[in-house]
Parts: C-alpha cells; structure tokens; sequence
C-alpha cells in the first residue's frame, strides 16, 4: 500500500477548518498509517513550496490538491482509492 500522507492549511479562526480537521483524525483512525500534517497560517507554520493556498482549509494529498474548504469524508475515500491505483511507483519493494 503506498504511503500517503495528507496535509491541510488551516487558521484559527475557521470553522470549516474544524469540521475538516475532525474527518481527517476520523479517517486516521481507521486507515493505519495515514500520515497528516497540519499547517496553521496564524501561527506561521513553515509551509513547503507546493503546498500554496489563498482559500482554507486546504487540503492535499501527498503533495497534490484536494479540496479547498468542506468536503464530505466519502469523497476523500474515493480520492485516496483513486491515489493509491495511480501511485504504484510509492510501493515499498
């Protein structure tokens, strides 16, 4: 199973942050492995280069965008199921 890790840019005051945010810790319960990096703005986080966001929450997947602001958990699954078939070069030999 490729290695996959989600990142998300966030700021204090954002309630869809929070809402994101809380799929996110669901989904790494239930999906072991699930690297998450949580970047927030008003605390100026070190943010790499290709993470860039003028809309939060914003949400990547290793690197590649997946949302700006709310989405529902089951389109994040479908995403990651997508990810992991077009990502083989990430398997471990």
């Amino acid at each position: 199973m490729p290695q996959i890790n989600i990142q998300v840019l966030v700021t204090n005051e954002c309630r869809a942050c929070v809402k994101v945010l809380q799929i996110i810790h669901q989904m790494r319960d239930t999906m072991p492995g699930l690297g998450v990096e949580i970047f927030n703005l008003d605390e100026r986080s070190v943010i790499p280069d290709e993470l860039s966001a003028v809309i939060v929450p914003a949400t990547y997947v290793n690197g590649r965008l997946f949302a700006y602001g709310e989405f529902e958990p089951r389109a994040l699954i479908i995403f990651l199921q997508r990810f992991m078939r077009i990502e083989p070069q990430t398997l471990n030999p």
